[in-house]
């Protein structure tokens, strides 16, 4: 039997009578709710955490923002340069991968970052960054030619960045990048070529690119070494830090085949919405 009054709380318990200040049980009762609130939010942050998620990005007019909404939407939706992040739950379904380990549908998170020069940095610095399960670059390869400068110095920065502070990682713990070829279509009218060719010359462009700015990197590197003094020449700056991770200390030229962690590359056309193998992979990877 329970009895209370203004300052005691009387429980009895067969022949026992226990008197119990009554701040006693408020506190009690106080502390059992903020246990219950905090083992509920450790749940619903676990859940959350336990959706796969991937970022997007690219230069401007690679056909991000059109991609994301392909994917969300399922079908192609006029777009505009982006301003600002677009994020959206999508869900992969189950008939585009044979693997029979992977017959259940999934949802999967994506963020779509600008491509603008001057707000590419939210994207580095964001906190969902290391969080990713895999990372989209989208390149527009009908310009590739054109752009494959600024479209290597990009990739160089996502490559960088995904291994920083993963030095002593598993090659399969580092954040996968893949490499979208988006107008696959404008590429085959330009060149003539078939599909089944074009993600390897993007991939020999790329390499191409990367390899002349290792070496030009590496030249200046020697070159400032040699203006410095003895004691000082040792040190190295925080940008070739960076750039070690992705072409390694020693004078071997640049290849995707030489990378810890996965880098992959697909072909797609967001205009003809022919994006199934990226599904695929983004299926693999979940």
């Amino acid at each position: 039997m329970l009895s209370w009054n203004s300052t005691l709380f009387d429980l009895h318990i067969h022949n026992y009578n226990l008197k119990v200040p009554v701040y006693y049980v408020a506190i009690s009762i106080g502390l059992l709710l903020l246990l219950t609130v905090i083992l509920l939010l450790f749940f619903f942050k676990r859940k959350v955490k336990s959706i796969p998620s991937f970022g997007i990005v690219g230069l401007n007019d690679s056909g991000k923002t059109a991609l994301f909404y392909l994917l969300k939407e399922g079908q192609k939706v006029d777009t505009v340069t982006s301003m600002s992040e677009n994020e959206g739950v999508i869900q992969l379904p189950d008939n585009i991968t044979s693997n029979a380990k992977q017959k259940t549908p999934c949802s999967i998170i994506v963020t779509d970052y600008p491509g603008s020069l001057r707000l590419r940095s939210n994207f580095f610095n964001s906190p969902k960054f290391k969080q990713f399960n895999g990372i989209l670059f989208v390149i527009d390869v009908s310009t590739v030619q054109n752009q494959a400068h600024d479209i290597a110095e990009f990739l160089l920065m996502i490559l960088s960045n995904t291994r920083i502070g993963a030095q002593n990682r598993k090659k399969d713990e580092i954040i996968p990048v893949i490499i979208v070829c988006n107008k696959i279509d404008l590429y085959q009218k330009k060149s003539g070529k078939k599909s089944s060719s074009i993600a390897d010359d993007i991939e020999s462009i790329l390499t191409k690119e990367l390899e002349d700015i290792r070496r030009r990197k590496q030249k200046g590197a020697n070159t400032t070494i040699l203006k410095l003094s003895d004691d000082t020449s040792n040190k190295k700056t925080e940008a070739e830090i960076d750039d070690e991770l992705v072409f390694g200390e020693n004078e071997q030229e640049f290849s995707f085949r030489n990378l810890d962690g996965k880098v992959s590359f697909v072909e797609c056309s967001v205009e003809n919405e022919l994006i199934d193998d990226l599904k695929s992979i983004l299926r693999s990877l979940v």
